[in-house]
């Protein structure tokens, strides 16, 4: 009846989306320079499923405490970069992507459909800065997020060492990596533990 789920949200917020759908306020989980196609797209799905769950009147809750641990630290999963990404570039998820017939596995547009370089270059651009996103967030990746959790309590557990936070930047891909002067005092410190 909803036409499934959202399969166009490339660098994730897709359970967001979801969340607000059900009150039919899906508005708020995007920023106002998305690409329009996005815009109409989330807003056409969301609103098959606000009718659904009576735009909130038929959406319960079970009041516990739900802990994940598979998206990385905190600090990784730019939450803000990310959508930089997508409206640096103008992705437009009715242009940008293609579902394979077979198999059903969407993904970014072939570069060869582009007479134009740019619009090849621009593709490869967006993977670039979805890939960049996605592998920042060290998710699978235990031994340094152990490592990043020693390094904040400190030594011997107590105590803490600053840790510097990235630097804001219009840019997509300075979101993706910190500068130099971030990382070597980090891995200067760390190499007691390896």
């Amino acid at each position: 009846a909803i036409g499934g789920l959202m399969d166009f949200c490339i660098v994730g917020s897709d359970d967001l989306h979801f969340a607000f759908a059900l009150l039919g306020r899906i508005r708020e989980t995007y920023p106002s320079n998305i690409n329009r196609d996005y815009a109409m797209l989330a807003k056409s799905w969301s609103d098959r499923v606000g009718a659904i769950a009576g735009y909130g009147g038929n959406v319960g809750y079970v009041d516990v405490n739900v802990y994940h641990r598979r998206s990385g630290s905190r600090n990784s999963r730019s939450y803000f970069g990310r959508w930089l990404i997508l409206s640096h570039y103008g992705f437009s998820p009715a242009k940008d992507l293609a579902r394979d017939e077979q198999s059903g596995v969407i993904y970014l547009t072939n570069k060869r459909r582009f007479d134009l370089d740019l619009g090849a270059r621009r593709i490869e651009a967006i993977q670039r800065g979805v890939v960049n996103y996605f592998l920042s967030h060290d998710e699978d990746n235990q031994r340094i997020m152990m490592m990043r959790q020693m390094a904040r309590m400190g030594r011997y557990g107590h105590g803490a060492v600053a840790t510097p936070r990235r630097p804001r930047s219009a840019s997509p891909n300075a979101m993706m990596r910190m500068p130099r002067q971030f990382v070597a005092p980090r891995r200067a410190y760390l190499q007691g533990f390896y």
